[in-house]
């Protein structure tokens, strides 16, 4: 077959997947980093004991600290193929091919253009926005997935307010994706108020019915998960970490005074030999008034409990959850400002928000990483710059909304229940980059139409 004759899309998929491949390929560690261990570990545990634990040996207790979805996912390609993490990373970039397929599609619905340049143009921008967030898809990290239903859901919620009408069943499939979505990681719940305001706007009183059924249909996935932690941790909670979530935004251990008085002296005395405490010191000696200082000592406060206590992990963050909701209602700018810094630090790249600037980090890295954390914050303001001019130009269209809501969400919605990592705005960015790229689509097709133009 030649060229012609193949689906502009069918190659777009098979060159993408190859060049992931290869990417994959070429890094080879798929566990590299302590969540992607942490996932081969889950996934391991549910394939030979059907308990999802996180323990490396018997007992093989039941954990709710992760959400079950990406676990679920590795396990099955391992059952697939064998236990080779390698392995279940090919069959991740196959899957998260289509995420580059879907970008490109939205790319094109979004600026009504079917040129060959714009698809092709769409390709390295979509394999490339991973990277800016620091969420490769080289290694069981669950970004990626996140990354290609995310933009699945905005295409089909975008088609059905185009059709100005939506019965149950239709909206059945979003709302199942959104539930699937947030099984695998709990962010994705910012997707459901977005769709309501995009069909409201669209199809106004037929949206309610529809509606109705997508939200019905996501609790619907995620309660047996819900129903589980409940019952064994107390917690009707997608990841049981609310309590370390608000410690990190809102605890004081200098505050002795109140619940939990014995834990509360554990945390001053921790505070008190920071950063020398014990066997969980930074090795960068970050101190207590740094941000990355404050959230590594959050974690070594939750560790330390359940050493000390012999706890499971869950039942120690209901401990750390009780201190840190008393300090929140005594102090709640505290909390106010810790997810304020989290926010200013995901927009401006890492340049504002009291954390180790580009260039205090690029210092502590090699030659490719200082260009890289050098390039970054300059490449999300761009990149965010250019997305807001693509919904000023598109201000029309649903999509256009539907992509910088689900965007601002999920930067507000992270700022708010985590610390701040960089891989937590991938979804942000990759929705931003599909404004950004229609924004220049516009530009370049006006001068591509001027020549021919010219001749008449």
């Amino acid at each position: 077959m030649t060229n012609r004759r193949i689906s502009p899309w069918v190659q777009v998929f098979v060159v993408s997947a190859v060049l992931r491949i290869i990417a994959a390929l070429a890094w080879n560690q798929p566990n590299e980093s302590v969540d992607a261990w942490g996932y081969d570990v889950m996934a391991r545990n549910l394939l030979n004991t059907g308990t999802l634990s996180v323990k490396l040996e018997p007992p093989f207790v039941p954990s709710g600290y992760r959400e079950p979805g990406y676990p679920a996912f590795v396990a099955a390609c391992y059952l697939l193929i064998g236990v080779h993490p390698m392995g279940a990373v090919i069959i991740q970039s196959i899957l998260g091919t289509f995420g580059v397929v879907l970008f490109a599609v939205l790319v094109v619905r979004l600026t009504g253009r079917s040129d060959r340049w714009l698809v092709w143009l769409s390709v390295p921008v979509a394999l490339a926005m991973p990277w800016v967030s620091s969420a490769g898809w080289a290694e069981l990290m669950r970004e990626d997935l996140v990354q290609t239903l995310l933009l699945g859901v905005i295409l089909l919620t975008d088609w059905l307010a185009r059709r100005k009408r939506a019965s149950w069943w239709h909206a059945a499939v979003p709302g199942a994706l959104v539930g699937a979505g947030m099984l695998v990681k709990a962010t994705f719940a910012v997707v459901l108020p977005v769709i309501a305001v995009i069909w409201l706007a669209a199809m106004r009183k037929k949206a309610v019915v529809a509606l109705a059924a997508a939200t019905a249909v996501a609790g619907v996935v995620v309660a047996p998960w819900l129903l589980r932690n409940y019952v064994l941790f107390g917690q009707p909670a997608l990841a049981c970490t609310k309590g370390l979530i608000l410690y990190q935004h809102s605890g004081q251990p200098d505050r002795l005074d109140g619940l939990e008085a014995e834990y509360r002296q554990l945390a001053h005395e921790l505070a008190s030999r920071w950063p020398d405490a014990g066997p969980y010191s930074l090795p960068d000696g970050y101190g207590l008034e740094t941000h990355d200082g404050w959230c590594h000592f959050c974690h070594v406060f939750w560790q330390t409990i359940v050493d000390r206590e012999k706890l499971q992990p869950e039942r120690a963050d209901v401990i750390l959850y009780r201190i840190a909701k008393q300090d929140a209602f005594r102090d709640p700018g505290r909390y106010l400002a810790t997810t304020a810094s989290n926010v200013s630090f995901y927009l401006t790249g890492g340049l504002v928000g009291g954390r180790p600037t580009p260039a205090q980090v690029a210092a502590r890295r090699g030659a490719f990483r200082r260009v890289f954390h050098a390039v970054r914050p300059v490449a999300i303001l761009a990149l965010e710059a250019l997305a807001v001019a693509g919904l000023l130009l598109f201000r029309r269209s649903p999509l256009a909304w539907a992509l910088m809501l689900t965007a601002a969400e999920t930067i507000l919605g992270n700022s708010i229940v985590s610390a701040g990592h960089w891989r937590y705005r991938a979804t942000a960015d990759v929705l931003l980059a599909v404004l950004a790229m229609a924004a220049l689509a516009q530009v370049v097709g006006h001068y591509l139409s001027r020549p021919a133009m010219e001749e008449h």
